[in-house]
């Protein structure tokens, strides 16, 4: 059962990082705090998948507009998330990052590399969002533009 391999891989990383017995509660459901961010590990049973996400922080109405902007251009083809999706909750203006992957065959350097790929781009886009709630530019090195594929191709 993909439950038991995803507590074995929480449990071997807990290892690594210090914490002994690691696992996810009754609900499939963990939480982690890297850099002062918290990070959830949810598994979802109906399709096999491990989810991680996080709450980055608040953008500022006045950020709102071009803050959605960045974050649909990092989104694109996923080059400025590590893999990951940026999503606004409406209303409130909280960003969030999250990303799933099957669990089933999945071995430990694979989870421990998009783990650590996610905490890379929580942080990131901490600072991007401070940097837009501050009226700052962002540079196009801190979304990692994407180019579309194909967008030089001969069309015959």
């Amino acid at each position: 059962m993909s439950v038991e391999l995803a507590n074995n891989l929480l449990n071997t990383f807990g290892l690594t990082i210090g914490i002994d017995g690691l696992c996810l509660d009754e609900q499939g459901y963990c939480c982690l705090r890297f850099d002062a961010l918290d990070t959830h590990f949810q598994y979802n049973q109906a399709n096999d998948n491990l989810v991680l996400f996080a709450q980055l922080g608040k953008l500022d109405e006045d950020a709102l507009a071009d803050g959605c902007t960045w974050m649909m251009n990092a989104n694109l083809f996923w080059a400025g998330t590590n893999g990951g999706t940026l999503a606004v909750q409406p209303g409130v203006n909280l960003v969030f990052l999250q990303t799933r992957t099957p669990i089933q065959g999945m071995d430990y350097p694979c989870f421990e590399r998009w783990v650590g790929e996610f905490v890379s781009a929580t942080d990131q886009w901490v600072l991007n969002i401070q940097k837009l709630n501050a009226g700052e530019t962002l540079a196009a090195a801190e979304t990692a533009e994407a180019t579309v594929p194909g967008a030089n191709a001969l069309f015959v």
